[in-house]
């Protein structure tokens, strides 16, 4: 089975589409506002999905009220696309690669993966992950970000580009490498 470890925040939407549909934004930052998803990106998952016949675990934050409330905006939004959520990843509380893990754990007939995110904390899973971005910038080499707020079309959330990017990804087998050391250290820690 080919899955897709799916991140909302960053990947789905991004600040433009705040900044778009929310004047507020750009005073208070208020970063969480219901409806705020990009349809253009919701559309370039499906097509990742149509090309990988991959499923969709939902590991982002969300994935807690998501999973609680049937009725969630997100399965709407999927669902006009013909997506749906296959499951979602336990909350352990460390980082998220640990969250992932312990969901392939317990699903041995994974045979590839992607994971879909804005964020980097994905322990020895890196290699699985199309990194995206809430906003359009660059890092330089003196670790400062330059926002170019003119390429936000080319730079935010789940780009044609991300998604060949995680099609690649997706064409190599996966390994449970981790199994028994993650879950043993994850026990312990709790």
């Amino acid at each position: 089975m080919k899955v897709i470890f799916l991140d909302v925040d960053g990947v789905l939407n991004s600040e433009h589409c705040f900044k778009k549909e929310h004047k507020r934004y750009e005073r208070t930052h208020e970063v969480r506002v219901d409806k705020d998803l990009d349809k253009r990106f919701i559309k370039n998952l499906k097509w990742l999905v149509n090309k990988t016949g991959a499923k969709i675990v939902l590991s982002s934050s969300w994935r807690g009220l998501v999973k609680k409330d049937k009725n969630h905006y997100l399965h709407k939004y999927l669902e006009e696309q013909g997506l749906k959520i296959y499951d979602y990843t336990p909350n352990v509380g460390l980082e998220r690669g640990i969250d992932i893990q312990e969901w392939l754990n317990h699903h041995l007939d994974v045979t590839n993966i992607v994971i879909l995110d804005d964020e980097s904390d994905m322990c020895h899973l890196k290699e699985y992950l199309v990194k995206t971005k809430f906003r359009s910038c660059i890092k330089t080499k003196k670790e400062k970000y330059i926002y170019l707020p003119w390429l936000w079309f080319f730079l935010e959330g789940l780009t044609k580009f991300k998604c060949k990017q995680a099609v690649g990804i997706l064409d190599k087998t996966f390994i449970n490498k981790m199994k028994d050391q993650v879950m043993y250290n994850t026990r312990r820690q709790f």
